[in-house]
């Protein structure tokens, strides 16, 4: 009998020198500032849009197993708010339009950027066959926009229409209808102009439906502007900033290839049905923007949003908009944008 115990307590006494040794090991890997082994799985938000394209290639070519970081795809649904389900901690990380981040910044959404991916992303339509053909002929006029009023789109459309000269909150009358049913409401004729995403409106004036008359991607002013920033859910930043790192540096990466091999990015996209559209549509798509990680052009692209917001009034007037980039950009240690 007491041999027996003498074994038992052998046993358990290796049992708990092993536990001890893995927690050591993880509390060691959590304080080096080693790149972490995907203590969690990382989910990755989108909507299945061409400007999504980083994000997609970093998936395929392996960029994100390349970081030690294990991803899961999330396609966020039609009607969800990529924002509430980037705050709500449903996705870990995603990118999206800062046009459509900053007045949930205001309203105290919980995310951070850690960096930018391309210029471009939206732009106004109008029928073939319509006498508007600038911003300035939107005077007047019926626009619609994607999503809900005070979104993305109509934030882009309120910069362009006061650049333009125009008073967006007297010159035009606003209507929200859903992406895909932008173009039905230009052919009813309930409205004269329709602002959204370039994957759509492209697709649209490929088919002879419609045609560009202002564009983030070419319009002075827009052009310049990098048009998407890389957001992560905050608790997860502050909890795993080894992996936000790893992932930033991933999507960093294919930013960089995307820019070198537009006709293959957009190959991968629509082949693997992440987006619609055909292979050349979206190759031009990409070629039209200016894909770069450059942190200092992702930083002056929220400075500059921020300011022109709150002249527009989008962002109300007690906006701290010097502040902006400190409070809602994390410069995480050691990133590297290649």
């Amino acid at each position: 009998m007491r041999k027996r115990k003498i074994a038992l307590f052998l046993v358990v006494s290796l049992l708990l020198s092993l536990v001890a040794a893995g927690c050591g090991k993880k509390e060691q890997a959590a304080t080096t500032g080693q790149p972490a082994a995907a203590a969690q799985t990382v989910t990755l938000g989108h909507v299945g849009a061409v400007c999504e394209a980083p994000l997609f290639v970093a998936y395929e070519k392996g960029f994100f197993k390349e970081k030690g970081i294990n991803v899961v795809l999330y396609r966020i649904p039609d009607d969800a708010d990529k924002k509430v389900i980037l705050a709500t901690g449903k996705v870990d990380v995603t990118d999206g339009v800062l046009q459509t981040w900053l007045k949930a910044l205001e309203s105290g959404i919980d995310m951070k950027f850690t960096g930018g991916t391309h210029t471009g992303c939206l732009s106004i339509i109008a029928l073939p066959n319509s006498s508007i053909n600038s911003v300035k002929d939107l005077k007047g006029k019926n626009v619609a926009v994607s999503g809900a009023i005070g979104g993305g789109t109509m934030n882009y459309a309120y910069r362009a229409l006061i650049k333009a000269g125009l008073n967006p909150a007297k010159d035009v009358t606003w209507k929200a209808y859903p992406s895909a049913q932008l173009i039905t409401a230009l052919q009813k004729g309930e409205v004269d102009a329709a602002v959204g995403g370039d994957t759509l409106n492209y697709t649209w004036k490929d088919q002879g439906q419609a045609k560009i008359i202002a564009s983030m991607a070419k319009d002075p002013g827009f052009s310049d502007e990098i048009c998407c920033l890389i957001a992560f859910n905050s608790n997860f930043i502050a909890k795993h900033p080894d992996e936000a790192k790893s992932i930033t540096e991933a999507i960093n990466k294919a930013t960089l290839w995307v820019k070198q091999n537009p006709e293959e990015a957009a190959r991968i996209m629509v082949d693997k049905k992440y987006i619609l559209g055909t292979v050349p549509l979206n190759t031009e798509l990409v070629k039209s923007y200016d894909w770069d990680p450059s942190l200092d052009k992702a930083k002056e692209a929220l400075a500059t949003s921020a300011k022109e917001f709150k002249a527009a009034g989008i962002l109300g007037p007690d906006a701290d908009i010097q502040n902006y980039v400190g409070k809602y950009f994390v410069d995480l240690p050691g990133l590297t944008t290649e």
